[in-house]
């Protein structure tokens, strides 16, 4: 006859808690063309990503004490969506405006995952006056560009609201990346 038992380090059902997880990039969804609080023009990456092995050398503090990393390796992390503003071309947009200092996480994102950004002087004007700026270009990237990339995932609590109840609800995020 097989006993029963609890082994702690076999339950895949405890919940991430707040730290810095190895992960790799398992999934990709690109959404084109979204109108971000009704002013700006963006595309959405929005990452699944998967625990790495190298979290078993890892130790994170749990509401109950110590929890060993292994118990998360193979899990799935969902990250905050990675925006990446682009410049209204289209009749459709026109009403947008271009949106290019909020791409600071994008061009973070890009660096970590190992896209070079070079510098480039471009020419815009601000406030009817031509001004020459040197500023890093962004690549447009794609799932496939993306897709199986280590990074660092930097975990903590969202909050978000439910849908369908109107409920205010959390979840445990990867809201950055190292």
């Amino acid at each position: 006859m097989v006993e029963e038992y609890y082994d702690p380090t076999m339950n895949d059902n405890t919940p991430l808690v707040e730290g810095v997880y190895p992960c790799h990039v398992s999934k990709c969804v690109l959404r084109k063309n979204v109108v971000v609080r009704g002013k700006y023009l963006s595309n959405v990456y929005n990452l699944t990503l998967k625990v790495s092995p190298e979290v078993s050398g890892h130790t994170f503090k749990g509401p109950n004490g110590d929890i060993k990393g292994n118990i998360y390796e193979g899990r799935d992390v969902y990250a905050a969506g990675v925006f990446f503003f682009v410049t209204p071309s289209s009749s459709e947009h026109s009403h947008l405006k271009s949106n290019p200092g909020g791409n600071e996480n994008y061009l973070s994102f890009c660096q970590l995952i190992g896209f070079e950004c070079p510098n480039k002087d471009i020419t815009i004007t601000v406030e009817g006056k031509e001004v020459t700026k040197n500023v890093p270009i962004l690549p447009e990237l794609e799932e496939s560009d993306i897709k199986g990339k280590p990074l660092f995932a930097v975990v903590s609590s969202a909050s978000w609201r439910d849908k369908t109840t109107g409920e205010e609800r959390s979840s445990m995020k990867a809201k950055t990346f190292q």
